[in-house]
């Protein structure tokens, strides 16, 4: 059973594919903690919805399964649009150095961050860019990445520089994944678009038959 960390004690793991059904589906159970809190089927082209006790507003995570793959030892689920919302909420403002970016711009509905130097792609790295967010980069000649909520290689000595704001600031990242002919790939003037307290990814998780 592999498992997805998405920060704050939280982690998605799928426990069983279906390859077999049509549409097929799979076996995904939400926990915190190592203690389940849910545990459902989700057919792919489905969105599951987790919603904290009592509360009926904002999900506290959307996730959308894409695709099913069936492989002769692995099977391979692929979730796209996956928004996370954190429990710590943190104030940023134009001007702020969050580890590799600079706020450039604050709207009432996103922030825009940009890095100051290119980031490197390289197929099997985890790049750190401030905080506990980090893009993990599949080992293979196609460029696919995602961002988790874990420390990695950081690639900025300098540290996050937020004023008035706690140290564990919380963003979505949307990400793009296409293919290349060779296994790194320099981002120059790579733009993150930001909005607070959520984490959007294209992100696969396998399952070993």
């Amino acid at each position: 059973m592999d498992t997805w960390e998405l920060g704050e004690g939280y982690a998605l793991a799928v426990k069983y594919i279906d390859t077999s059904s049509d549409p097929r589906k799979a076996r995904l159970v939400l926990s915190r903690n190592g203690v389940d809190l849910d545990d459902v089927w989700l057919s792919s082209g489905n969105a599951y919805r987790y919603f904290q006790p009592g509360e009926t507003g904002t999900p506290k995570l959307i996730t959308y399964l894409d695709a099913v793959f069936a492989g002769a030892t692995v099977d391979v689920i692929q979730l796209r649009n996956t928004v996370f919302v954190s429990d710590n909420v943190t104030q940023i403002k134009k001007g702020d150095r969050l580890g590799v970016f600079n706020v450039t711009i604050m709207d009432p509905d996103r922030i825009e961050l940009k890095n100051r130097e290119p980031i490197e792609l390289k197929a099997g790295s985890r790049i750190n860019l401030f905080g506990n967010l980090s893009f993990f980069v599949e080992n293979s000649d196609e460029l696919r990445f995602y961002p988790a909520n874990m420390a990695g290689a950081q690639m900025d000595p300098g540290k996050v520089t937020v004023n008035e704001t706690s140290d564990n600031p919380d963003v979505t990242i949307q990400v793009v994944s296409s293919p290349i002919a060779g296994r790194t790939e320099r981002a120059a003037g790579f733009q993150a678009i930001i909005s607070l307290a959520a984490l959007v990814a294209v992100y696969r998780i396998k399952c070993r038959k």
